[in-house]
């Protein structure tokens, strides 16, 4: 290489690389030139590399020496004529003949002739083409178009930025403003490594704003590819294309070719998470932070979470009841300790939802979200979004930046699923691979993003029956149902009314008591809104009264459910009724007399008015009397007779 030359090229690496990189330059005559330490060699030509040596031990990359012309030059080669013969002169055969090929490659068909000096060979033409080297032009030529220097291609720039990992964001706005002044012979790979260029950047530029430590390393060799300014902090200098076996040591792991999630290590005396993950493309990305760190993240999430209400506000000491109702909270006290999923069966109003937040505050997630979600409140359409979230644009109507889903909130905490049998057959299937891969995918997203949530279903329908009526995926019932807990009616466990009447008083703070024949007469009703249908009487009872809460005061519908058995008396016992009525505190002997029946038949009929509630027999002389109830059911007896 001529010094000229050397010193043009030298200057437009040191456009990019000036305070980046040392050069040393070699200018060869015939002669080997021996290089034993570098990291990267650049040729001006192709024919130049016979003449370089690296010893065997020594593996030094050598780069392509792709050149071309200056625009200018390349406007003046555009402008002529094909079919016309013209000299192509240059310092050498090699040289000359790089540029003829240079002609070509660039689209040109010119009629190109070869000179150089001592050529011997060559025709006598009026025109010559000549890279920068007039003063080879022969004497007889009339007409020189000098082209001027050949450059280096700004695809051989973008690469030896590579290379040496020099590659900055400054440097891509040099590469675009040089491109303007070079005729690429490349332009489809300039392109690409301009985008290369473009996504390694922004990939910089995000991994630098990240709080955890990322390297990324080739699977194949376990060489390094990336790292963030992080990794270096934690682990100390690292180097593209330095091995990662040394890293590893450092992390006390072995050799990670599989994908890793939440390893916890210990790492320069503190703890660490570790996540890997292998992308396209054979690359592996392993990222860490300290256990701190997430503490931190999770103590500002949990507070934005109880800001926004997500949390559980029952233990089981809200839950009232009698030993039924206690062997329950027993079972639900060791399913809470576990992280398995739970199904809650029971009627509407038993109290799932309390149970729900009972096993969350329970559990070992209490200090995460608590999300509640009624299957059956929302439609087929919104649910999935509302579980799953949503990118922005993913259908019309989608909030700008997209929309975390109750799953994503839900994160280290638990999800209450209600009505789970409401869930659309076709979305069964995308809630089974959450519960089985523990990651969901947002509608309209391709990312996915990994959650730890505890499930807590419940239902009120059976759900064997839908499995066998094709309703229900068998699979997905076996997912949630690793613990079922039945939560028992207030049927069967009647006894409990007393406790849960004076619970919701006292909760509420109302001035009521329950008379005792009522509450007797409240035992018999079948109460199907449980739970739900006792507090909604105390609230009916507590806000329209205060005082002595009897027969009278009962809401109407109730009063009509208590009386609809009315053919439960016979003649003999209404009669009886009535004349006790008319005749309080009438013993045995006198109604027997009096209404014609035998008194050990007499016994009978006081005996099950009494159950019902309808009398009250006292000790001694004093005899029965009619209850309130009696009085009631009494005025219901004449309005129908």
């Amino acid at each position: 290489m001529k010094s000229e030359l050397a010193e043009l090229l030298e200057h437009e690496l040191n456009f990019f690389l000036k305070g980046k990189a040392d050069f040393v330059r070699y200018i060869v005559k015939d002669e080997r030139v021996s290089i034993d330490e570098a990291d990267v060699i650049l040729l001006s030509g192709e024919f130049v590399a016979k003449y370089v040596v690296i010893p065997q031990k020594e593996k030094i990359p050598i780069l392509s020496p792709r050149r071309t012309l200056t625009m200018e030059g390349w406007e003046r080669l555009k402008s002529l004529k094909s079919g016309i013969p013209m000299l192509l002169v240059n310092d050498s055969k090699e040289s000359a003949e790089e540029v003829v090929l240079l002609t070509k490659e660039l689209g040109l068909d010119l009629d190109l002739h070869i000179y150089y000096p001592s050529c011997k060979d060559f025709p006598r033409l009026e025109t010559a083409i000549t890279p920068g080297e007039t003063r080879f032009v022969p004497s007889f030529v009339k007409n020189v178009i000098d082209i001027h220097d050949r450059i280096f291609d700004p695809s051989v720039i973008l690469e030896l930025l590579f290379r040496l990992n020099l590659f900055e964001w400054e440097d891509l706005n040099k590469i675009i403003e040089y491109s303007k002044t070079v005729k690429s012979t490349q332009p489809g790979l300039q392109r690409f490594l301009l985008d290369m260029a473009t996504v390694k950047l922004d990939l910089e530029t995000v991994l630098s704003m990240t709080k955890q430590a990322v390297i990324a390393y080739s699977k194949e060799d376990g060489k390094i590819l990336l790292f963030n300014y992080l990794a270096e902090k934690y682990l100390g200098q690292i180097g593209i294309g330095k091995e990662m076996h040394s890293i590893f040591q450092k992390m006390g792991l072995k050799y990670v070719d599989r994908e890793l999630y939440n390893e916890i290590i210990e790492m320069n005396d503190a703890e660490m998470i570790v996540n890997s993950k292998e992308v396209p493309g054979g690359t592996m990305m392993i990222s860490f932070y300290p256990v701190d760190l997430y503490r931190d993240v999770e103590r500002k999430h949990a507070f934005k979470i109880k800001k926004a209400g997500m949390v559980a506000k029952i233990d089981f000491n809200a839950i009232v009841g009698g030993s039924k109702i206690q062997d329950v909270v027993k079972l639900a006290k060791k399913m809470a300790i576990s992280d398995m999923p739970i199904l809650l069966e029971g009627e509407s109003g038993t109290g799932k939802e309390l149970f729900a937040q009972a096993i969350h505050n329970y559990s070992k997630r209490s200090d995460g979200p608590f999300v509640p979600v009624n299957c059956a409140a929302l439609s087929e359409e919104l649910l999935e979004s509302e579980l799953f979230g949503y990118e922005e644009g993913a259908f019309t109507g989608a909030k700008k930046g997209g929309k975390a889903g109750l799953f994503e909130i839900a994160n280290n905490g638990t999800i209450f699923l209600d009505e789970i049998s409401e869930i659309p057959f076709e979305l069964q299937s995308k809630l089974l691979r959450v519960l089985q891969e523990k990651e969901i995918i947002k509608v309209g997203g391709t990312n996915v993003i990994p959650v730890n949530v505890r499930i807590i279903s419940a239902t009120n329908m059976n759900l064997f029956e839908m499995m066998e009526v094709g309703k229900f995926r068998m699979d997905l019932f076996y997912r949630i149902s690793t613990f079922q807990l039945h939560i028992p009616t207030l049927r069967e466990r009647i006894d409990d009314l007393d406790l849960l009447l004076k619970y919701f008083v006292s909760k509420k703070g109302y001035d009521i008591y329950f008379d005792p024949e009522l509450v007797s007469l409240l035992k018999k009703h079948s109460w199907p809104g449980n739970g739900r249908e006792v507090e909604n009487f105390v609230d009916y009872t507590g806000n329209l009264f205060s005082g002595a809460i009897g027969i009278n005061e009962i809401p109407p519908y109730l009063s009509k459910k208590i009386f609809e058995g009315i053919d439960v008396l016979n003649h003999s016992e209404i009669e009886v009724l009535k004349f006790l009525h008319e005749n309080r505190n009438s013993g045995r002997s006198k109604i027997a007399k009096m209404c014609h029946i035998k008194e050990n038949e007499v016994r009978k009929i006081l005996s099950h008015l009494k159950s019902l509630g309808y009398i009250s027999v006292n000790v001694g002389r004093i005899g029965a009397s009619v209850s309130e109830l009696g009085y009631q059911f009494l005025s219901t007896v004449n309005k129908q007779y």
